[in-house]
């Protein structure tokens, strides 16, 4: 048996296809979890990449991997100064506000920051990180960007189902990732999923606490998403 497996893909991969694996074939899902996705920055040439204008309309493949991204090494930080660094950090963090970011020079890091993360667990992701969901308003005019909907009012479970599978029927190909903690009706367990594109995973999670503040919290990344139309019609869905 296997502990892991590590899965490299070139610097112009899109992660979609491997992540896309653990649930479309049946076999590898019976096996084998998607643990977390790791992405390598270049801190001295990102911006650089991020500003590229792509012909035809293509994807920006710097953009799109840090919009996937659970985990980010922000690596060469010895090749560039504090300032600079900082403007790193926050344009990262205007694609992807979940991920976290790790400093490094040659790519050195603690195993333990990159395996057995279970970063794919919206609920684990909070409980380590809780400020990784605050809300906050892009800085940057990019078309790929994340934003936070909280929701305080119980969730109808079959409705908020019925509302992501028409929202990743029309938009699948520019929602990239979507991850949550759910309050749900008539539940004291709280209740996370996560989307890759047009692949959704729901499963109930731990126990609310006894003075627990109950809340959903969604987490959305993609590209040219209309913030004010999603937050909206996923308050329709309220109980």
């Amino acid at each position: 048996d296997l502990d892991g497996i590590l899965v490299e893909t070139t610097g112009m991969a899109d992660p979609t296809p491997v992540a896309q694996t653990f649930y479309m074939d049946q076999k590898v899902g019976e096996r084998a979890r998607l643990d977390g996705i790791v992405t390598v920055c270049d801190c001295k040439h990102i911006i650089q990449n991020l500003e590229e204008k792509k012909q035809d309309g293509a994807v920006n493949e710097s953009k799109q991997q840090l919009a996937f991204a659970d985990v980010v090494l922000l690596n060469k930080t010895d090749l560039i100064s504090k300032e600079e660094l900082a403007k790193v950090k926050e344009r990262v963090k205007s694609i992807n506000q979940t991920a976290r970011m790790i400093e490094t020079v040659r790519s050195k890091v603690d195993p333990k920051n990159l395996l057995g993360i279970n970063s794919f667990s919206v609920e684990r992701v909070m409980e380590v990180q809780p400020d990784f969901l605050e809300d906050r308003e892009t800085a940057h005019d990019e078309s790929i960007s994340s934003f936070v909907v909280r929701l305080k009012t119980p969730i109808d479970m079959e409705m908020f189902q019925e509302w992501m599978h028409n929202l990743l029927r029309e938009k699948s190909a520019d929602l990239y990732r979507s991850k949550g903690l759910m309050y749900a009706v008539g539940s004291d367990h709280k209740f996370v999923y996560h989307t890759v594109h047009e692949i959704m995973e729901i499963e109930e999670g731990a126990a609310w606490g006894k003075d627990e503040k109950r809340e959903s919290v969604f987490v959305f990344i993609g590209k040219d998403l209309d913030r004010e139309e999603m937050e909206a019609s996923l308050k329709d869905i309220v109980a």
